[in-house]
């Protein structure tokens, strides 16, 4: 399976739990403030292991996320009587020094060169900055939660039409792409969205086209003719 699809299938899977509870809670099944305050933790867990599987280099805040929700974990089931909070700021600063001296990958580093027909970026709680240099690009998925990913297409060319697929969740992307391409964005904003700023051509019939079908959850990108410095 993807380290993208894990992404999206535990925030959905998030969503549907929450959902489901305060129906469940609704009709007096379950008391659902009950279960959320005993296993809260286990959200920061699921975020740290995703965020290590999926992006090993960037391992020092999924690690943060992992060990905060063990811990708080082992407090709610008694094994362990420490002040979680008291120990927030120190881990923070601990944390930081480690990717200053461990991380140098952000969105203002060198883009990385992709000549891969399809793109798959998946960001979390870190950013990724790709140029693809394809010359039968036909589209792929991105998938940014908590981070960033900034995509250039200004040096890939298209047979006719391709189609990326974007979900972006607390994060975003900024998607570049060349004179001259028509670009269609369609999907569900949901207290998110996006911003087209594609200048278009003027003879659409005969141009390379972009599909962008998207999701976006409390995040959104922009997409438009902008060449990456």
């Amino acid at each position: 399976m993807k380290t993208k699809s894990l992404a999206r299938i535990f925030t959905g899977l998030l969503v549907i739990a929450l959902g489901v509870g305060l129906f469940l809670n609704g009709l007096g099944v379950i008391n659902f403030a009950d279960i959320v305050r005993q296993w809260w933790p286990m959200v920061p867990i699921g975020i740290g292991v995703i965020g290590i599987i999926s992006n090993p280099r960037q391992w020092v805040w999924p690690l943060l996320f992992f060990v905060f929700g063990v811990a708080a974990l082992l407090r709610q089931l008694g094994y362990v009587d420490i002040n979680l909070w008291s120990l927030f700021w120190p881990v923070i600063l601990i944390a930081v020094g480690l990717s200053i001296l461990f991380q140098s990958t952000s969105l203002g580093s060198k883009p990385e060169l992709d000549d891969d027909d399809a793109t798959n970026a998946s960001v979390l709680f870190a950013g990724q900055n790709v140029r693809s240099v394809s010359h039968h690009y036909k589209g792929g998925d991105i998938t940014a939660i908590f981070g960033g990913v900034d995509l250039d297409l200004h040096d890939a060319k298209i047979d006719g039409e391709a189609t990326l697929t974007v979900f972006a969740a607390f994060g975003g992307a900024e998607i570049k792409v060349p004179e001259g391409w028509v670009v269609k964005v369609k999907g569900v904003p949901i207290f998110g969205g996006w911003e087209d700023k594609t200048r278009k051509p003027t003879n659409e019939k005969n141009a390379p086209r972009l599909t962008i079908n998207a999701t976006c959850v409390c995040g959104g990108f922009s997409v438009s003719n902008k060449r990456s410095d």
